[in-house]
């Protein structure tokens, strides 16, 4: 006697992968995301399995994944109608004027230190080498994202 096995096909996982694009990227997807949403029957974007976003994208896809609809999406980012939520595109054009200080403060210590161990062994590396330390001092980013984490 055999014994015979079914095969259990599971459900259909669905995955929802958007890319970057900067805030026009972003301004673009959500039209795109409410214009199937409001073409496709049974698809909610608040209930898909996986998420993955690049750049603009992620910021989209973790509204949706926190239950924010493509409607209220669209409300305040493609309408700007700021009374659901007080969104206000400055927030992303923030200076990070804190960092850029930070970073310009410890150009001259990183100097010393590239200057002071190409003195101590010449022979080990360039002075052009040396000033690789210099790397340190490029800023994380040029925006503050401080307004955004708030949000």
């Amino acid at each position: 006697m055999t014994a015979t096995t079914t095969a259990i096909k599971p459900e259909p996982r669905i995955g929802l992968a958007l890319g970057g694009g900067g805030p026009l990227g972003g301004i673009y997807e959500i039209g795109a995301l409410r214009a199937l949403d409001e073409a496709l029957d049974g698809l909610d974007f608040n209930n898909i399995d996986v998420y993955v976003g690049v750049n603009a994208g992620s910021f989209v896809a973790a509204n949706l994944a926190n239950q924010m609809t493509t409607a209220q999406l669209c409300r305040i980012f493609v309408r700007n109608e700021a009374e659901v939520h007080p969104f206000h595109t400055e927030v992303f054009y923030r200076p990070a004027f804190r960092e850029l200080g930070s970073r310009l403060l410890a150009v001259p210590g990183l100097v010393t230190t590239a200057v002071r161990r190409f003195v101590n062994n010449p022979y080990d590396q360039s002075l052009l080498e040396a000033l690789t330390i210099l790397a340190q001092a490029a800023p994380a980013g040029l925006f503050d994202n401080e307004g955004l984490h708030e949000y």
